[in-house]
């Protein structure tokens, strides 16, 4: 499997490939190796994509942001875990 940075960088280039022609869109990475609670960091991410949205910082909207890293869920109660397929294409 790719190396986090790598694989961000990959990330990077094709979702900016893939917008830029049409809508011209800067491209903005946010970390690579980003760890916590899921809860907690879309929580945090959501919170950057609106600020982007209603003040235009840190970036000027439209734009795309992106970031990897490794996050966990915790499960309590009566709840069940499923393990997510990933990626292991070398």
């Amino acid at each position: 499997m790719a190396a986090p940075r790598e694989l961000l960088r990959q990330m990077f280039d094709a979702a900016i490939a893939a917008a830029q022609p049409a809508l011209c869109l800067p491209g903005h990475i946010l970390g690579e190796s980003i760890e916590r609670e899921a809860r907690d960091v879309g929580r945090v991410i959501a919170g950057i994509a609106l600020q982007v949205a209603r003040l235009g910082q840190p970036f000027k909207p439209p734009c795309v942001l992106l970031s990897v890293g490794e996050t966990t869920v915790t499960v309590r109660g009566q709840g069940r875990a499923v393990l997510i397929a990933r990626d292991e294409r070398k």
